[in-house]
């Protein structure tokens, strides 16, 4: 509930700025918060996951969780620093599209402090603390909606301003719960003993799993911003495709729920990840839901994309059907992703997630509209992980 809270004040705060904001810095924070997603979010995503693995399952073999804890800091400072030196060596791309320089900069900022809010909430899933785990979330929400109210009554037309809210929310939230975590070192240990280790490439499968599935649901409205002249329809574009990915950007904490469980029942020789077969009356339900939800898309979205963001645009039917259908797909791939993570299958999603988004920069720059490609390159993308995944999970129930 926490994540959708933060998912949800953020699209306000993207409402918000497209009131005071012109579409040409709109689609520059649009486009700042979709690469802030990707290269934060979707790099530093990693050490929120291994330690909500590693901690409960040193737990459970009565051994103290420190080393784990200890590997993944560390990995996590190597991760800072490429990602530093990658946004730093492609600063004048990404200059042009957010806006100069100062933004470059507010982007590594706000990859840095999601980082730390992902090492903070890695621990507290693991030890079943979710109301801390909430608060932190609940924190981050907060700041986006107070600061974004703020700059809405006070007219602030300055795109940086806008952008420094993306930066600050995580940072605020994870300070919540460092305090009392430094006054209980030991509150990752159950005994003496070294515990699990998790090592660098595990991290590095794990960081390349959530770059890339983060650019599957970000890099499409950012290329198809660059690639499309009239910044009014980019921005429409933009707003849709990040109001209909709202059920995808949710799952993680679904996902923060169930993982633990999951690897723990793995770990003492359950059937995750074994895959049944899928009953006729399933099916149908779910074939009815992606009917109505892409229906709802083509009649909501477009309204809302006007009176809520206030933009004059609206993208076609053709493109809010391929939008909408993506996002179905992607729901889906939540539930297999996670039944693989939690029988250490991390290689095979991250590989689904980067064939997927090779399939969607190649469409978004090669179809001949750059709207246009970049729905279809989401859709075809969110298809080719799905089907990786599905045969990956078949050989985890097979070898099990």
């Amino acid at each position: 509930m926490a994540l959708v809270l933060v998912a949800g004040t953020g699209y306000l705060l993207l409402m918000a700025s497209g009131r005071t904001l012109g579409p040409i810095d709109f689609a520059a924070l649009t486009s700042f918060y979709l690469l802030s997603n990707t290269v934060g979010r979707g790099t530093f995503a990693v050490l929120e996951l291994e330690l909500t693995r590693a901690v409960p399952r040193a737990h459970s073999r009565g051994e103290s969780a420190g080393g784990a804890v200890a590997a993944v800091a560390r990995g996590g400072l190597l991760l800072a620093v490429a990602v530093g030196v990658l946004v730093l060596l492609l600063g004048g791309l990404l200059a042009r599209v957010l806006g100069g320089w100062s933004a470059v900069l507010l982007l590594l900022l706000t990859a840095l402090t999601l980082a730390l809010s992902s090492f903070v909430r890695g621990p507290l899933a693991g030890t079943g603390r979710y109301g801390a785990f909430a608060a932190t979330l609940a924190v981050e929400a907060a700041c986006y909606l107070l600061g974004a109210v703020i700059l809405l009554v006070l007219g602030a037309t300055s795109v940086l301003l806008w952008m420094g809210l993306l930066a600050i929310g995580p940072l605020v939230g994870a300070l919540v719960v460092v305090p009392g975590r430094l006054r209980r070192p030991t509150g990752w240990s159950c005994r003496a003993g070294n515990g699990p280790r998790v090592g660098l490439t595990s991290l590095l499968v794990g960081s390349s799993l959530y770059l890339f599935s983060q650019a599957v649901w970000n890099l499409g409205p950012v290329i198809a911003n660059g690639r499309t002249a009239d910044a009014a329809l980019a921005a429409a574009f933009a707003a849709s495709a990040v109001l209909l990915r709202a059920p995808v950007m949710a799952f993680p904490a679904v996902q923060a729920l169930l993982l633990p469980r999951l690897t723990a029942q793995a770990e003492v020789g359950g059937t995750v990840g074994r895959s049944g077969r899928l009953r006729p009356g399933i099916v149908g339900l779910g074939l009815a839901a992606l009917v109505v939800w892409i229906f709802v898309s083509i009649v909501v979205v477009p309204p809302v994309v006007r009176l809520f963001f206030a933009l004059s645009e609206s993208v076609s039917w053709t493109v809010l059907v391929m939008l909408a259908a993506s996002v179905a797909v992607g729901v889906v791939v939540q539930g297999t992703q996670t039944r693989l993570l939690a029988r250490d299958r991390t290689a095979v999603v991250a590989v689904g997630w980067a064939l997927g988004t090779v399939v969607l920069v190649v469409a978004a720059l090669t179809a001949g509209n750059g709207i246009v490609g970049a729905a279809g390159g989401q859709l075809a993308a969110s298809m080719v992980v799905l089907t990786v995944q599905t045969v990956g999970l078949g050989r985890t129930g097979a070898t099990s």
